[in-house]
């Protein structure tokens, strides 16, 4: 006997994190119509989740405070320090 299983349903919409921006997940998903029995062959898999992106998300620049000075590049005349 053959096992069935509806088709995949159509993808979720992206479920989001934060509700509007970055990375979220989607999923989809089947039913079995025929169940094995009998030792018969189990189901397939029955759900599937993708990773999904919303519109990119605003992420400002932030840096460290200046580090201290290097030490000068050579002992006599001019040099560099960064």
């Amino acid at each position: 006997m053959l096992i069935l299983v509806s088709p995949w349903s159509t993808w979720s919409s992206c479920g989001l994190n934060n509700g509007f921006c970055g990375e979220g997940k989607k999923t989809r998903d089947r039913t079995i119509i025929t169940d094995s029995k009998c030792k018969g062959v189990p189901c397939p898999d029955l759900n599937e989740t993708q990773v999904c992106y919303g519109k990119c998300c605003r992420q400002d620049c932030v840096v460290s405070e200046w580090t201290e000075w290097s030490l000068c590049s050579i002992d006599c005349g001019v040099g560099n320090r960064y």
